[in-house]
């Protein structure tokens, strides 16, 4: 396993051709592979092989009509950057070496006159923005508590850690069973 990721990590920037299990083939810059061999490729075109009827000139009235032959064409469409899936890889292939200079891909200059050059990346990948931020001692402002000025529009004003209007103390009228808390539990004390 390790010499086969040590042979795609040299065709890195190769032009590869790519044929897929539905019989597309796909041609692109290779950029990164991983271990399923899901490849992206960059400056991606898309080739397909199409078969369609072929336009006859109509047939004289009369006279037995027959099916249209079928014509196959290939069809190309430009993707882009794409990530294909190793799954449905078959075969790979090298169309062309990687370009001398790594920012012509790019073009002479990007819009706004800007030259347009990429630095080299580390190569390794690192989850970003996952999990919480280590220090955080509890959730962001205004998160878990009722506003100050009222559940919602036209509510009347209450404050905060006050019960609304009508909820005096522990439970509050309308509380499921209608009674006090359970055996073994004190209520909340009044302030």
């Amino acid at each position: 396993m390790a010499n086969k990721q040590g042979k795609m990590a040299g065709l890195i920037n190769y032009r590869m051709r790519v044929t897929m299990n539905d019989g597309r083939q796909m041609v692109g810059q290779m950029l990164a592979f991983d271990k399923h061999m899901n490849l992206v490729l960059a400056d991606t075109e898309e080739f397909r092989r199409v078969k369609r009827k072929a336009n006859k000139t109509p047939a004289a009235p009369g006279a037995a009509s027959t099916s249209a032959p079928l014509v196959e064409s290939e069809e190309k469409r430009t993707l882009g950057l794409t990530i294909v899936r190793g799954a449905h890889i078959i075969s790979l292939s090298v169309e062309s070496p990687p370009p001398a200079d790594p920012s012509a891909r790019l073009g002479a200059s990007a819009p706004g006159g800007m030259a347009s050059t990429m630095a080299a990346g580390a190569g390794i990948a690192r989850p970003a923005g996952r999990g919480m931020p280590v220090g955080l001692a509890g959730p962001a402002a205004g998160v878990g508590a009722p506003p100050a000025f009222g559940g919602f529009p036209g509510a009347p004003p209450f404050g905060r850690g006050a019960p609304p209007p009508g909820f005096g103390g522990f439970p509050p009228p309308g509380f499921p069973g209608g009674q006090g808390p359970p055996p073994g539990f004190a209520p909340p004390p009044r302030r």
